[in-house]
């Protein structure tokens, strides 16, 4: 340190947040630190010229007469604000934002000295309460949006603070900071005068600014809005209206006409930097997806949107059909549904724009589209309405593709309910979502959170439309769009901290925006309801639930005993394929007592009763014996007593003897009520399950284990044969969660064993005539404390 010039021990000190450590470690140093200009960069260099002086006045001990000088002469901002508010702290005359000691730390020889430097510049300042110029600027704000003749301030006033007394918010923590771009979006001559004052426009301010410009006022037109957008944008080149605010103002296009009349000017000029007709198209295709296409207040929207830039798109066409057959049941009247389609020039409805409609998860009813089939669609024999044979056909083949779509189950139960043929087309159609281990598409029961595939919104998949991107910058550039409308996003901006505004994200989570309606009912839940829990669609739904790790079906499915729906051991199988994780409701199932079968044709195809496994047939009902030793007569009582572990689940461990309370016939005494009875063979049933369960998994378990080996073998050899380093080979998520539950399960059932054996009376028999095995320990002798 002591070979360092004082140049660079500075540079050291203005990285440091308190370098008054470092001033104490040696005289040189602290003779570099007593230095004024050393002081005086450490400011400027650390908070920038417009917070130099706040910062400085904060540690009076560090300020002196000739750091204040250097600080002013080399550019730190001294506004006539900045001395008001000093003031006003320094004699308690009113602390403004600021609740610590701040200016009072400082000498007052020092801050005399301050007060000379400012009544220099400005003269007599004004030191009356509500006379600072903060004051006369948050005035002029609060009355932004009144009329001229009823503001307290006028434009005069404002710029001659900020051109003659260097008017600028000197901290961050000054609630004027967050307030100031608004100044700007209201009066954007300020703009070279706040620049001149040391104000750098940042890109985050962008999009609050021109919200503040196309806010609905009573006295605001569309030409002094884009007076206001023109000159802002003429004073700094890197301002511009985004695609994200355009986009809001359109969504209150007929509540704010004059902010949507002015977007529209402005698009006419070529002053936006995008096609304004292009924008509107991508705005209307977000309606496809999202429920808010059923509110009477968008639809209104939507067709003013449409009314002035029409679209030929297939995506806008569908919405705005969707908007017209909404919701879909006979209040939907076929004169004026065909009215409607003409008015807004959508062509002809063909059967597969009816079979769109039908299976948009918001369209719950279908009574309107079927009069309205009949009637006007034309049908293959290119006449005016569908027959009836061609109608029953269309609800059979939508029937089908609704099973896919999670949100459909009122619509489903409606068809089978007047149309017959829906039940056998939906048995027919099963098969093809059957999965085996092989092949298998899992579209079925997908979780409502996960956004589907344009499958789940048009007949034939997403249509090609003809538009053209938006050209000039990328969208991303130009920034995302949302159903937001620009009020709402005003609202949530005032409402929030005001430090923290400019930060929030603009993507907002809205009830509006969930891709399914608002009381729909499940699909799955309804194929449990309607074909029972021993049926192949329902099991088919069950398999495809697995794999998609549909929680709220997989609740419907294995939670109630009675309509529980079996799981097989192919399931896992099926995962262990796909390395999925099998859901944690998998396993609690067969915690429950759930049944083991093998495969779905185990109880799908059996006649009569079912023949499941039993414990008796597949396990040994004794011990294996063991090492002879005189001194151990009994093994079972000696592998009672020892540990066990399971750590290693790859080793053969031998078979597991029977359960006293699993033991057919004979462990239960059945000397209580019918109701004790009946609990204590329950219990004897899911314990006899659960040993098929972990004998089965095991085997599966050391499946994935010979794989898991194999891999790491491979990768050795690799490894060994390029040269390179070994890369650790990890487990997939079905070897993890199946190799910690069989543990957890294998642990359970033991324990359950050793409790049984604990119980003398339900085993007094067995151990009648082992009088050697009898504790004859004698009891210990008492400690004497003398």
């Amino acid at each position: 340190m002591d070979r360092l010039c004082d140049e660079v021990l500075q540079f050291i000190f203005d990285e440091l947040d308190y370098p008054g450590h470092l001033s104490v470690v040696n005289k040189r140093i602290y003779t570099v630190s007593q230095d004024p200009y050393v002081r005086a960069h450490y400011f400027l260099y650390r908070h920038g010229p417009i917070q130099a002086l706040y910062h400085a006045l904060g540690r009076g001990k560090l300020l002196s007469e000739r750091v204040l000088d250097i600080l002013i002469s080399s550019g730190a901002l001294l506004s006539r604000y900045f001395a008001q508010v000093a003031f006003h702290h320094y004699f308690h005359a009113r602390t403004h934002f600021i609740k610590t000691q701040w200016a009072r730390s400082v000498p007052l020889p020092v801050f005399t000295h301050f007060l000379k430097i400012a009544s220099e510049h400005y003269g007599d300042i004004p030191r009356g309460k509500q006379e600072d110029d903060g004051t006369i600027f948050s005035w002029f704000l609060q009355d932004s949006r009144l009329s001229e003749s009823s503001r307290r301030v006028d434009w005069e006033d404002v710029r001659q603070i900020f051109e003659k007394y260097k008017f600028l918010p000197f901290s961050d923590r000054d609630p004027l900071m967050a307030q100031f771009p608004r100044a700007l979006a209201v009066e954007p001559r300020l703009l070279p005068y706040a620049v001149a004052n040391g104000f750098v426009m940042d890109a985050s301010y962008r999009n609050f600014i021109f919200r503040q410009m196309f806010e609905r006022a009573p006295d605001r037109t569309a030409d002094s809005i884009v007076q206001n957008v023109s000159e802002l944008c003429r004073l700094d080149p890197t301002m511009f209206v985004s695609c994200t605010v355009a986009a809001e103002v359109c969504m209150e296009a007929k509540d704010n006409a004059s902010g949507y009349n002015a977007l529209k000017a402005l698009n006419a000029s070529n002053k936006l930097v995008f096609d304004l007709r292009i924008l509107i198209e991508d705005l209307l295709k977000l309606f496809y997806k999202t429920r808010s296409v059923a509110n009477r207040g968008t639809q209104e929207v939507l067709r003013h949107l449409w009314k002035d830039f029409p679209s030929s798109h297939p995506i806008v066409r569908h919405v705005m059909l969707l908007m017209i057959f909404l919701p879909g049941d006979i209040s939907v009247s076929v004169p004026t549904a065909q009215a409607e389609i003409t008015r807004l020039k959508l062509g002809p409805v063909t059967k597969t724009d009816m079979k769109s409609l039908m299976i948009s998860p918001w369209m719950e009813k279908f009574e309107g589209l079927v009069n309205y089939m009949r009637k006007e669609v034309i049908s293959d024999q290119a006449s005016r309405g569908l027959t009836s044979a061609e109608i029953f056909s269309l609800m059979d083949e939508v029937a089908v593709r609704c099973l896919e779509i999670n949100c459909k189950g009122k619509m489903l139960k409606k068809m089978v309910d007047n149309f017959p043929s829906v039940r056998e087309a939906i048995m027919s159609a099963i098969q093809h979502h059957r999965i085996y281990l092989d092949r298998g598409q899992y579209r079925l029961c997908r979780a409502w959170y996960l956004e589907g595939d344009d499958r789940d919104y048009f007949w034939d998949g997403e249509p090609k439309g003809s538009s053209t991107p938006i050209e000039g910058a990328s969208r991303q550039c130009l920034g995302p769009i949302s159903q937001e409308s620009l009020t709402s996003v005003i609202r949530n901006d005032e409402s929030s901290s005001s430090r923290s505004r400019r930060r929030t994200g603009d993507y907002p989570f809205l009830s509006t925006q969930f891709p399914t309606s608002a009381d729909s009912s499940g699909t799955g839940r309804w194929v449990h309801q309607e074909f029972g829990p021993r049926n192949v669609v329902t099991s088919t739904f069950l398999t495809h639930a697995i794999v998609n790790d549909n929680g709220s079906i997989l609740e419907e499915f294995l939670h109630d005993n009675s309509q529980r729906v079996p799981l097989t051991l192919d399931h896992f199988k099926l995962l262990a394929r796909l390395q999925k994780a099998p859901s944690y409701i998998v396993f609690r199932y067969i915690l429950n007592g759930g049944d083991f079968y093998a495969s779905e044709a185990d109880y799908l195809y059996s006649k009569g009763d079912i023949k499941r496994e039993s414990v008796s047939a597949k396990l040994s009902p004794h011990p294996r014996p063991g090492p002879s030793n005189g001194t151990r007569k009994r093994p079972r009582r000696s592998a009672a007593a020892s540990v066990r572990s399971y750590a290693d689940m790859d080793v053969d461990e031998p078979e597991p003897t029977t359960r006293p309370w699993a033991t057919k016939g004979s462990c239960v005494k059945e000397t209580g009520t019918a109701k004790e009875n009946d609990k204590e063979r329950e219990k004897e049933r899911k314990a006899e399950q659960l040993r098929i369960w972990i004998k089965h998994l095991k085997e599966l378990l050391k499946v994935e284990h010979v794989a898991h080996t194999k891999a790491k073998a491979e990768e050795a050899e690799t490894a060994a044969k390029e040269g390179t380093e070994r890369t650790r080979v990890y487990k997939n998520e079905f070897y993890k969660s199946l190799e910690t539950n069989v543990r957890a399960f294998k642990k359970l059932d033991d324990e359950r064993r050793q409790n049984a054996q604990g119980l003398g009376d339900a085993h007094a028999s067995e151990y009648e005539d082992d009088e050697d095995y009898l504790d004859t320990r004698t009891a210990k002798r008492r400690k004497v404390v003398s």
